[in-house]
């Protein structure tokens, strides 16, 4: 407190009174007592001058906090050989629950957190108050999570897993007691037998399940992508990103860049040997939206795929829960490199694509005509 006072008598009150010409002028006794409402006015002064002072502060700091919480790194390319819903035929390809494909939604960043957080948890209270809070956040796919086991009815789960130790925290806890509660109101009834109880649960849920589904990396791509990370390729990540920035700097109007020649240009890096732009593929109307452009670099013996991205629209928010958050920056306008990632067959899986809706394109000709 003592540290406090002085500090709001050295630096709000002589500050400001550095400006009065009689600043450094001793008073008198008599001075001080001739004027008692006059000092104490000079006191209040001098608290709100800190009071505003400390707030102003305060506001800088968080607003650097929220900026600095606002960052996040640049996620590579989702490397995925395919997306598989989960069934008696699947559920063995099934081996970690973090490659639910909706936990890697932007909407459900709390959910993801929240089931990594359970996944290596082992001490079953603790998995309970992860499992209700799951429950909390009373979505369609966070009911997926909780009754997981709806997908290993006839088959068992990996030996070893995730998946398998996300079930048995499951098992021994309240989780269709908390559907019941945050989905239903408590309007299934309790009493039923335990197998009854959780059937008449899954049926009420019904369509919830279609949401079952999972990334699949095939052993042959997980190799390939294995592979791919011990080649050295910073040098010609620079002189690509390099070339990208120079062209987005010429853009003839908004969002306009000559991509083709951006695509010739960097065939022509050493070790590239292919390249090929996203550009065929629909997209949006909605900003933010991207540009991917894929290439493939062969150095001796060697293959890499990286696909380097370009977004339109600088949108960034702070978030605090699903429905409340603060814009941090917006500039709809702007065009600018986002980064680079790894690549999984994505010049041809994006040229088949380009080959398809150009197909149903003609086809869509033939029937105008």
């Amino acid at each position: 407190m003592k540290l406090y006072l002085i500090y709001i008598r050295i630096l709000p009150c002589e500050r400001k009174n550095m400006l009065n010409p009689n600043f450094g002028v001793e008073h008198s006794k008599e001075q001080k007592r001739a004027n008692p409402s006059q000092a104490l006015f000079k006191v209040a002064s001098c608290l709100a001058i800190a009071n505003s002072q400390l707030k102003n502060m305060m506001n800088k700091w968080i607003i650097i906090g929220l900026l600095c919480m606002s960052l996040q790194n640049l996620q590579a390319q989702k490397l995925a050989t395919g997306l598989i819903h989960l069934s008696d035929s699947t559920v063995a390809q099934f081996k970690d629950i973090n490659e639910l494909y909706f936990l890697h939604q932007a909407s459900y960043h709390t959910l993801q957190k929240l089931v990594r957080k359970l996944s290596t948890t082992h001490k079953q209270q603790d998995a309970n108050a992860i499992i209700e809070q799951i429950a909390k956040q009373r979505t369609q796919v966070s009911a997926v999570i909780l009754s997981l086991d709806y997908y290993f009815k006839r088959e068992a789960p990996m030996a070893g897993s995730n998946v398998e130790h996300i079930l048995a925290l499951l098992s021994e806890s309240p989780a269709y007691d908390l559907i019941n509660q945050y989905w239903f109101s408590n309007s299934i009834d309790k009493n039923l037998p335990t197998m009854d109880y959780k059937k008449k649960i899954q049926d009420t849920l019904k369509m919830v399940y279609n949401f079952g589904a999972f990334y699949y990396l095939s052993q042959e791509d997980s190799a390939y992508i294995a592979r791919m990370k011990k080649v050295n390729v910073d040098d010609i990540d620079v002189e690509i990103e390099e070339l990208i920035e120079q062209y987005l700097a010429e853009q003839t109007s908004q969002f306009r860049y000559d991509v083709k020649a951006l695509v010739k240009d960097i065939q022509q890096v050493k070790y590239i040997i292919d390249a090929q732009h996203d550009g065929c593929v629909t997209k949006t109307l909605q900003l933010p939206n991207w540009d991917q452009i894929g290439v493939m670099i062969v150095k001796g013996k060697d293959t890499v795929e990286r696909v380097y991205t370009i977004q339109y629209g600088m949108f960034k928010v702070f978030r605090l829960g699903k429905r409340i958050w603060f814009p941090l920056k917006n500039n709809p306008d702007v065009m600018f490199y986002k980064g680079v990632g790894y690549g999984l067959h994505f010049i041809r899986k994006t040229r088949a694509l380009c080959e398809q809706n150009t197909i149903r394109h003609e086809e869509n000709m033939k029937k105008t005509e």
